[in-house]
């Protein structure tokens, strides 16, 4: 537990560094695709200079890496950098927490893996903590209008919490029960999912003038910073967490440890403070109050 508590601070870190990289170096895309690209380089290259046996793909397993690539990189970075830009990252932070729920309904559709009654309970309540913090959103995420009390940022970030829960699955799926290397699952997925960003990024760019600005291919403000913040994030995210996590999955449940990452938006909050002074307002604790009874209730019922 002290070693999932250790990664998700170093975790909430990351919500503020990307804030601080989209606000003073790079646009969203083109940050997901370099910082990607960059990482499973690294990545397949370790894999294949120190453990090259495990660097292979059963031809059985190319959709699910497939679905690895498209669900766990792509999509779910693109739109939650993309969500970055309005919302603070403690409260992005706090938002993720709604993998958990999408993560119970996908490995019930996808395994049907029924959950007890408590479970359901923890679940319930902690989706309810949410209520607050969506009811009172920042001034800056209702200029881009919204659906109900939900703002467009709001409704991004929830495309890359579906894609990023589901994605999870499919790391569980090969690293689990497919035996693959976390390296090999991960690599493949950041080089193939951020290459295709960077793609995108260029293609964006020809769309017309109200997107350049902010989809440029190369808008880059000063690459040497850019490059040493893009390198702190791998190895917070992409090398520590990303595979301490997909180790973990072989003693812990996807779901629960979703529901761990609670302790992320804490932490979030706290670097938020540290690099930008700034202080979360009352919705924010309000919903992590509710959501930590749903998590307090769900992990008693799973060590029972």
């Amino acid at each position: 537990m002290l070693l999932v508590l250790a990664i998700n601070a170093l975790m909430g870190a990351t919500f503020s560094i990307v804030k601080l990289i989209l606000e003073n170096y790079t646009s969203p895309i083109f940050l997901v695709g370099y910082r990607m690209t960059l990482a499973g380089v690294m990545l397949l290259g370790y894999l294949w200079l120190f453990d090259r046996p495990n660097f292979k793909i059963q031809r059985q397993d190319w959709f699910a890496f497939i679905k690895i690539m498209l669900f766990h990189v792509y999509i779910s970075f693109i739109a939650e950098f993309w969500a970055q830009n309005y919302l603070t990252p403690a409260k992005l932070a706090l938002l993720f927490n709604l993998q958990p729920f999408l993560t119970a309904a996908f490995s019930y559709m996808m395994h049907r893996r029924s959950q007890s009654l408590v479970k359901l309970a923890g679940l319930v309540i902690g989706f309810v903590g949410f209520f607050p913090i969506l009811f009172f959103g920042d001034a800056q995420e209702a200029t881009l209008g919204g659906i109900f009390f939900l703002s467009i940022p709001e409704l991004v970030l929830f495309i890359a919490v579906a894609s990023s829960a589901y994605g999870w699955l499919m790391v569980e799926h090969l690293v689990v029960e497919r035996k693959y290397s976390s390296l090999m699952v991960n690599g493949f997925g950041m080089l193939v999912g951020g290459s295709l960003a960077l793609m995108t990024s260029y293609v964006v760019s020809c769309f017309g003038s109200n997107f350049e600005r902010a989809w440029n291919p190369l808008p880059v403000s000063d690459f040497g910073k850019l490059t040493l913040w893009v390198l702190v994030l791998i190895l917070l995210s992409n090398i520590i967490f990303y595979n301490i996590y997909a180790k973990m999955m072989h003693k812990y449940s996807a779901t629960f440890l979703s529901f761990t990452g609670l302790t992320v938006p804490l932490f979030a909050a706290l670097w938020e403070w540290l690099i930008f002074g700034t202080f979360v307002s009352w919705p924010f604790w309000l919903s992590l109050a509710g959501v930590s009874l749903g998590l307090a209730i769900y992990y008693r019922a799973e060590r029972l």
